[in-house]
């Protein structure tokens, strides 16, 4: 009878045990996915080193667009149709509607972007993605 004890109380051991160790690898699974997935939010959560909000809030009080204009006016561009700033959490653009008299390509669309850029890292709002289109 004894060694019929032992021997359910080994088996007990050794199940209290297995599911002591199956909790705690759970336990290490489960914090391990929320660090990942926290990681991963964090690289997804925006294009910029600033919050949307903070981006949003600064574009705003540091009169961006028209700092914009008025810098992209500076460089020869007057027939400035529109200035569209669009933020999401993965990227900010910038669109920028020209004339076609105005456009040179490629070299335009380097002008503009870099114009846009320097400005948005002057006002500490972080870059932008440029996008330039030409009305006739």
């Amino acid at each position: 009878m004894e060694k019929s004890n032992n021997g359910k109380r080994l088996k007990m051991k050794k199940i209290i045990i297995g599911t002591i160790l199956g909790c705690l690898i759970l336990l290490g699974c489960g914090v391990t996915a929320g660090a990942f997935l926290k990681s991963v939010e964090a690289k997804t959560n925006t294009g910029h080193p600033n919050d949307l909000e903070v981006i949003t809030d600064k574009t705003t009080e540091t009169n961006f667009t028209k700092k914009l204009k008025t810098a992209l006016e500076k460089e020869g561009y007057n027939t400035i149709s529109y200035i569209i700033i669009e933020q999401t959490r993965k990227e900010s653009r910038v669109t920028v509607q020209i004339s076609d008299s105005e456009y040179k390509g490629k070299q335009t669309e380097n002008k503009i972007r870099k114009t846009v850029n320097q400005l948005a890292e002057e006002n500490h709002i972080g870059s932008f993605l440029v996008y330039v289109k030409t009305k006739s």
